[in-house]
């Protein structure tokens, strides 16, 4: 028998199965799943990157300063968002509280998250968002206008989209992202964080039965925060 495109089953289920163990390590990262210390029948979890952002960014409503404290912004005054704080490097094991007060994401909330990052020393350079509030940018007023070189025998596209975003701290990189919470902007410094390995992903073949061949995907990883007060988000209720 001549397979097609696949010279073994076993390769490409480990293949497959790698790919679904990386989709998995990224949904966990963007969340806001809380850190455990498992148990007998229960694995470890790590914590997201929404539960090493605590604090509530106010100051637009206040008009007070950004402290170290402030990571997070409410898209409205009436509700607060809030986190459990990070105490000794460590973060809260209980998930954030996003309010119930509905207000849709706008250009000022995310210029106040993105200041919040950069008064504590970050450079927010990638924002992550969900198609929903990826829209909502597009629909950012600006002083830019788009023009296109566009040859005569050419039909001209239609520019709907943008995908940078530059603003009074820096220029961000507007990722479109389909693992997030739909209420959730994530303002982040890549340079703080990271991904680390205690044993990195491999497969390991267990006994077999009769004909079957059977593989272990084993991977244990956490994420690593560097400094949870160099990015920033935005709770968006829509």
């Amino acid at each position: 028998m001549k397979k097609a495109g696949r010279g073994s089953e076993v390769a490409r289920g480990a293949m497959v199965k790698m790919r679904e163990l990386k989709r998995d390590l990224e949904y966990a990262m963007v969340r806001n799943q809380a850190s455990t210390a498992g148990g007998a029948t229960t694995g470890r979890t790590m914590a997201g990157m929404e539960m090493w952002l605590s604090g509530y960014l106010n100051n637009a409503a206040t008009g007070t300063t950004v402290t170290a404290s402030t990571a997070v912004r409410s898209t409205t005054t009436a509700d607060t968002c809030t986190t459990v704080p990070v105490t000794s490097g460590v973060p809260g094991a209980t998930a954030p509280t996003d309010g119930t007060t509905t207000a849709a994401l706008t250009k000022t909330n995310m210029d106040l998250a993105l200041q919040g990052a950069w008064s504590n020393g970050g450079n927010a350079s990638v924002i992550l968002c969900t198609s929903n509030n990826k829209i909502l940018i597009d629909g950012f007023t600006s002083i830019a206008t788009r023009f296109v070189d566009v040859d005569a025998a050419t039909q001209s596209p239609i520019i709907g989209a943008a995908n940078v975003y530059v603003g009074d701290y820096g220029r961000h990189t507007v990722v479109l992202h389909r693992y997030m919470r739909t209420s959730v902007l994530l303002c982040i410094d890549p340079n703080y964080w990271a991904l680390a390995f205690l044993r990195r992903p491999m497969a390991r073949e267990l006994a077999r039965t009769g004909d079957g061949t059977k593989y272990q995907i084993i991977c244990e990883a956490s994420l690593v925060c560097r400094n949870q007060q160099a990015s920033a988000k935005v709770v968006a209720l829509t």
